[in-house]
C-alpha cells in the first residue's frame, strides 16, 4: 500500500475518533444537565401536599447554573455619562452615597447600585410609538448606556415612556430596568445602569426543584392565595453591594394563579411577592 493511501487512511480515522469523542463530551455534558424523574416526581409530590399545582410548561426538567455577578461603582464613569448629556457640569455630594451632576441642559443624578435619575431639558415630544423607541435608543446611545441584552417596550398615555428590561446572560433581570420618558419637553432616564461587565461570584443558584420545594413550604406556612404556578424561570434580582456597586443575585420567578413572586436562588428566601 502507498504512502498516500495510508495516510489517508490515517485522516479519516483520527476523524472518525474526534467524531466520536465529540458526541460523547456532548451527550455527557446533556445527561449531566437533566434533572432526574424522581427528583421531579418527588417536587410534584411536596407542591401537591401543600395545596399546589404546576403547568407541565413550568416544570423544570433540566439544571441551570446562575452565579452571583457583582459590578464595581465607577465615579469616573458616571462623570463621563453626566458630561455626554449636560455637557460642562457641577458635582455636588450629598451624602449616602448620592451624586448630583448639574448644567445648563438638566441634572444627573447617581445613586449606589448603579441607580441613576436624569432629567434633560428641551427635549422634543415624540409623536409616535416607534419615534419615542427610536429617540430613546439614540439617547441612551449617546452616552453609551444602553443595555447589552435587552426587549423594549413602550407605554403611551400624558408622557410616553420606553422600558429597556435588560437581561444578564440571557436572564431577565427582575426588579429594576432602565427606562426614557418623554413630557412636557423634558426627557428622564431613570433605572439601573450597567458601565462595563459584571463579573461572575463563586456564590451559585440552588437548583429550581429545591427553590419550587420552598415556594410550597413558604405558601402553606403562611397560607397564600395560590393553588397553581403557571410558569418557574431562572433570573435575577438587584441589589446594592457594601462598596455601592451592583449585586445580582441568583433568583426564580414564580408566576402563579394568585400573583407573581420571585424568590433567591441562594437561599429560597421570598425578595418580591403579590
Amino acid at each position: 500500500m502507498d504512502k498516500a493511501k495510508i495516510k489517508t487512511i490515517v485522516i479519516l480515522l483520527l476523524a472518525v475518533i474526534n467524531l466520536a469523542l465529540a458526541v460523547n463530551l456532548i451527550y455527557s455534558r446533556y445527561t449531566e444537565s437533566v434533572i432526574p424523574q424522581q427528583t421531579i416526581d418527588n417536587t410534584l409530590a411536596f407542591l401537591e401536599r401543600c395545596g399546589i399545582w404546576i403547568e407541565d410548561s413550568a416544570i423544570p426538567y433540566r439544571t441551570q447554573t446562575v452565579r452571583v455577578q457583582t459590578l464595581a461603582r465607577d465615579p469616573k464613569a458616571e462623570a463621563a455619562i453626566a458630561a455626554a448629556f449636560l455637557g460642562e457640569t457641577v458635582k455636588s455630594e450629598q451624602g449616602g452615597g448620592i451624586d448630583v451632576y448639574t448644567g445648563v441642559a438638566g441634572e444627573a443624578v447617581f445613586r449606589r447600585g448603579g441607580l441613576v435619575n436624569i432629567v434633560l431639558q428641551n427635549q422634543p415630544q415624540p409623536a409616535s410609538a416607534d419615534e419615542a423607541g427610536a429617540a430613546a435608543k439614540a439617547l441612551l446611545e449617546r452616552a453609551d448606556i444602553l443595555p447589552s441584552d435587552y426587549g423594549m417596550v413602550v407605554e403611551t398615555g400624558t408622557a410616553v415612556t420606553v422600558r429597556f428590561v435588560c437581561e444578564i446572560n440571557g436572564l431577565r433581570l427582575r426588579n429594576v430596568d432602565l427606562s426614557v420618558s418623554y413630557a412636557d419637553g423634558t426627557a428622564t432616564i431613570v433605572g439601573c445602569v450597567f458601565v462595563g461587565e459584571p463579573e461572575r461570584g463563586e456564590a451559585v443558584s440552588r437548583q429550581l426543584t429545591a427553590i419550587l420545594a420552598d415556594f410550597g413550604a413558604y405558601a402553606a406556612e403562611y397560607e397564600l392565595d395560590v393553588s397553581l404556578i403557571v410558569a418557574a424561570e431562572a433570573a435575577y434580582y438587584h441589589t446594592v453591594e457594601d462598596d455601592g456597586g451592583i449585586r445580582l443575585i441568583p433568583a426564580v420567578y414564580i408566576k402563579t394563579d394568585g400573583g407573581d413572586y420571585v424568590m433567591s436562588g441562594l437561599d429560597g428566601s421570598i425578595l418580591s411577592g403579590s
